[in-house]
């Protein structure tokens, strides 16, 4: 387990640039976890965003910095949080999830 754990840090950390896909209709699991690696990533300097097809309930938007919609391109390196099928990305963002999967 520490070895996949440090094969996908170090993987993580050799993009510069990193989009964090949640599936739609986020709930907090979702949520919770991409903004933790968001957060981690920022404090490491990369240039990391989330998005989400669907908007955020006003009860998770303190992750977002108040934001209800996160709908942005997707740039770098795409990491699908909480997404068991590409089609749980949503519409706007499945395409990225398949390069992801």
């Amino acid at each position: 387990m520490k070895n996949q754990v440090t094969k996908i840090t170090n993987l993580l950390c050799s993009f510069d640039t990193l989009t964090l896909i949640t599936h739609t209709r986020p709930d907090g699991d979702t949520l919770g976890c991409a903004y933790a690696l968001f957060y981690a990533l920022k404090k490491l300097g990369k240039n990391v965003k989330v998005v989400c097809e669907n908007e955020i309930s006003p009860r998770y938007r303190f992750l977002s910095g108040g934001k209800a919609n996160i709908l942005e391109e997707c740039e770098g390196a795409i990491v699908c949080i909480d997404i068991a099928s590409p089609k749980l990305a949503g519409e706007k963002y499945v395409e990225y999830a398949k390069k992801a999967d």
